[in-house]
């Protein structure tokens, strides 16, 4: 069975939406998450294809895009039921330090049951241990149908916010250097600029509104992302092939280019919206629609 008729491949596609249908159902029984079952059931299946031979030709990376995917429309569901407000300040303090220090508390505990059962590095260890510490988003979001909408809004809230912690992590123990002053002062700038500063800036509604305050941040968020893709490209090339050290000077040519690019886009932008008006005239809440937005 190495090759596969269309027909039997769509037939184990409907198959897997009407497993994970019957799985939901289960888990409200056994309150164990459909995820968890669905992941054993592919674990069982995979053990009996190979016992029997059977292979399905998968493209490359076709298992990860379909789980990134998966996972965006799990927290995008989620994430639609949450109202953020003043009155949720003490809410998203109290997720956001959950998430945090378990998941520190974990990964220092994962981290030292590998570096005593398997002897490696203690930074290869952190790396192993953080996948393995994150309170994973696909499976605390689908399993808080039953609880209370403080409870779940709590949950949902720590979940992401652990996603995200761990995601920042990992890249940061991954990347060549870790414990040099340039890498932290990066690090942490990152995280300021690209996370707590648009989530804090914007969380009240009179920010949104504010053009001043959507221009600045919009600036600072560019300028976020673009030190961010600098770190992440230009160690590569930028590494001295006989000592093996890295340096990645910052360049204002580099800088400057980018700023070419943003003042392009900006002018071309400005050029098409000015050949046409922007109001439209004669519409019967124009008036209102000017009273809303000012």
């Amino acid at each position: 069975m190495e090759n596969f008729s269309p027909e039997w491949i769509l037939i184990l596609f409907s198959s897997v939406i009407v497993v994970s249908y019957l799985f939901s159902i289960i888990s409200n029984f056994l309150r164990i998450p459909s995820v968890l079952l669905l992941l054993a059931a592919g674990i069982v299946l995979r053990e009996i294809s190979n016992a029997n031979g059977w292979r399905l030709p998968i493209p490359e990376h076709t298992v990860e895009y379909f789980g990134a995917i998966g996972l965006v429309m799990i927290v995008l569901e989620a994430g639609l039921d949450l109202k953020l407000g003043r009155d949720k300040i003490k809410l998203i303090s109290q997720s956001f330090f959950s998430a945090f220090f378990i998941l520190i508390l974990s990964i220092t505990a994962v981290t030292a049951a590998l570096y005593y059962l398997l002897h490696q590095p203690v930074r290869d260890c952190i790396v192993y241990a953080i996948p393995l510490s994150i309170m994973s988003s696909s499976i605390v979001i689908p399993s808080l149908h039953h609880l209370t909408a403080n409870k779940k809004e709590f949950l949902v809230y720590e979940a992401s916010f652990s996603d995200i912690i761990g995601i920042i992590l990992f890249n940061y123990f991954t990347a060549r250097e870790i414990f040099t002053v340039h890498a932290i002062s990066t690090f942490f700038l990152n995280i300021i600029i690209n996370f707590i500063a648009p989530l804090l800036l914007l969380m009240k509604r009179g920010a949104k509104r504010n053009y001043t305050t959507m221009t600045v941040l919009a600036v600072v968020i560019i300028f976020g992302h673009w030190l961010d893709f600098f770190q992440m490209v230009f160690p590569g090339p930028m590494k001295d092939p006989v000592t093996g050290q890295t340096h990645v000077p910052f360049m204002l040519f580099d800088f400057g280019v980018g700023l070419g690019f943003v003042g392009l886009i900006m002018f071309i932008t400005g050029r098409a919206l000015s050949k046409a008006p922007l109001i439209i005239k004669n519409h019967p809440f124009i008036k209102e629609s000017i009273i809303h937005h000012t």
